[in-house]
């Protein structure tokens, strides 16, 4: 139990965001490599096991962590944490190895923000938790009107699985799909910092969950872990939703408050 956090209902999105992501990420890791094991392996030249060894350490540091902290309950433990995760994306970022490399580290901003958000609670706003989804599915958003590959290839897949697989879509048309819903999820981030923010949180859960479920179809091997991966794109829409629930002024202290607030922290 986490300061009383845990037994609370309001709650269970948000750990069950970072616990979900962070063994789904361990196990990706173990499975199939990230960005620190080419990194490694290509930039660094070092041997292959070599690289795979850090890689793993790496993501068992990180496993360990998140134990020690619902264990000891301190929050000092969430570090190494949110270190890795701003790592992964960062990597992809500095190699240029992924597409739309420049804005690879908005698409995984919810993922270190989470950590982050339970590090500084005491002194900062849930605000954080709006500005991480905001960035992550402008991101989302800005891939899918770049025409991202492999979201070309969900709709192209999915429309043949689940709609006509007689009648397969045109690349323009799947061009037109993607430039739809990337215009959409920039529209429904930006909603967030307006009175329609909780039909944008309500908006983000359902995509968010289906655009995690569908991995399961593309990829029953792995599947599951992708999509636990990307718990945090509608566990904590759904999260920030129950907080809504009890007004803004529940959630969104002054200015001044949060100050006093970390003032007295860092004393």
């Amino acid at each position: 139990m986490i300061n009383g956090l845990i037994p609370c209902s309001k709650y269970v999105p948000l750990h069950g965001a970072l616990i979900l992501s962070i063994i789904a990420q361990v196990i990706l890791v173990f499975d199939q490599g990230s960005s620190w094991n080419s990194y490694l392996f290509i930039d660094w030249d070092l041997p292959e096991s070599i690289a795979i060894y850090c890689d793993r350490a790496m993501a068992l540091i990180a496993c360990i962590s998140l134990s020690l902290y619902y264990i000891k309950g301190k929050v000092a433990y969430l570090w190494p944490i949110v270190f890795w995760l701003i790592s992964l994306p960062s990597i992809l970022a500095f190699t240029q190895n992924h597409f739309a490399y420049e804005i690879v580290i908005f698409c995984h901003a919810i993922r270190f923000i989470v950590p982050l958000y339970l590090i500084f609670q005491q002194v900062l706003s849930s605000q954080i938790i709006i500005w991480g989804l905001a960035m992550t599915f402008i991101g989302h958003g800005i891939e899918a009107i770049m025409k991202h590959p492999e979201f070309a290839d969900y709709i192209f897949h999915g429309w043949n699985s689940f709609l006509s697989s007689t009648l397969a879509p045109t690349q323009s048309l799947v061009h037109q799909i993607l430039f739809a819903i990337g215009i959409v999820d920039i529209i429904v981030a930006l909603a967030l910092f307006t009175r329609f923010r909780k039909l944008g949180l309500a908006y983000m859960a359902v995509w968010g969950f289906l655009t995690a479920a569908i991995r399961l179809h593309f990829d029953p091997l792995l599947g599951p872990y992708k999509m636990l991966l990307r718990s945090p794109h509608w566990l904590i829409p759904i999260y920030m939703l129950l907080l809504e629930k009890k007004g803004p002024s529940s959630h969104l202290e002054s200015f001044n408050d949060k100050n006093s607030q970390l003032s007295h922290t860092l004393s």
